[in-house]
């Protein structure tokens, strides 16, 4: 659906809203709403992306500029496979360095000589 725009009265933003439909063998797998924000206080403009996290992927919808008169707009679509898993990846990695810190076999042990008192080491 093309974006529609709102003006809010009792704040100082304009929003331009967009819908999409992901589908997989003609069945709905999510709603996306990316949306396009103008305050006028400050004269900025956000783009607010919409995202369908995944265990297996993640997708990103976001609007871009207004192409003409005709409703139409840019819009990017952001495809990321595996970004879960990324992060499973590193959060292993640190509950490894976690575990090898506190294990024994890894710790320096004292000799015989460095315990004596009074004895130089050679």
């Amino acid at each position: 659906r093309p974006p529609r725009s709102t003006l809010f009265p009792y704040t100082t933003l304009f929003r331009s809203e967009a819908t999409f439909s992901s589908f997989y063998q003609s069945r709905l797998i999510a709603e996306l709403k990316p949306q396009k924000r103008r305050y006028f206080a400050s004269g900025q403009i956000m783009t607010e992306a919409a995202i369908d996290a995944g265990f297996t992927r993640d997708l990103y919808v976001a609007l871009g500029e207004p192409l003409g008169a005709d409703d139409a707009w840019s819009v990017r679509l952001h495809y990321k496979p595996l970004v879960r898993w990324m992060w499973i990846g590193a959060t292993l990695i640190g509950f490894g360095a976690f575990i090898t810190a506190f294990d024994k076999r890894y710790r320096r042990t004292r000799s015989v000589k460095e315990l004596a008192p009074g004895v130089s080491h050679a």
